[in-house]
């Protein structure tokens, strides 16, 4: 995907292999269900000091469909992650290059990318089911950059700092138990 170029395509395939935590991030070139038979997708709810919420794309966001270009968090359903394929496919469909912007919550905005991104110092990244903020990640773990791939997303705040050094992950409207198995992750 050198450049935006919009088209129709009679069948389109993403995919995804090796993915071994139950959240990631994602943004594909084409229309996608906010739930799949092995995910859910997600956009930024609200952030509660060091912890992000996360809403599901339901059918009060445009029917339940994510538009082409949009960057969303995903979360493979239980007992998936490990060594998994995410496959993502549609029929008949526009694939844009074009990228929508993403969530915004509390001065947090999820962007996606369709290359290779080196983060600013304050961007989150995602790594073993919560965001971690590139200063931090970089002083103690990847000292040349952080790096996102493409078809993925990061946080950037909009705001000139960023307040934590990593963010835990909770879905809006689920129980405290299951949050605090995902956060024991």
């Amino acid at each position: 995907f050198a450049s935006p170029v919009d088209f129709t395509d009679p069948s389109v395939t993403y995919a995804r292999t090796g993915i071994k935590n139950q959240f990631g991030t994602l943004v594909v070139p084409f229309d996608v269900n906010g739930s799949g038979a092995d995910y859910d997708l997600y956009k930024l709810d609200q952030v509660c000091e060091n912890e992000l919420v996360l809403r599901m794309v339901d059918e009060d966001d445009n029917g339940g469909i994510v538009p082409a270009g949009t960057p969303v968090i995903f979360r493979l359903h239980d007992d998936l992650a490990g060594d998994y394929t995410l496959t993502l496919t549609a029929a008949n469909t526009a694939v844009s290059g074009q990228l929508a912007e993403g969530s915004v919550a509390d001065g947090l905005q999820l962007v996606g990318t369709y290359e290779t991104t080196v983060l600013d110092e304050n961007d989150y990244f995602i790594s073993n089911n919560q965001f971690w903020r590139v200063y931090d990640a970089m002083a103690e773990i990847w000292s040349w950059g952080v790096k996102v791939a493409p078809f993925r997303a990061y946080i950037h705040p909009t705001w000139a700092d960023a307040r934590a050094n990593s963010l835990s992950i909770r879905i809006a409207d689920e129980d405290v138990t299951a949050v605090d198995a995902l956060n024991a992750m």
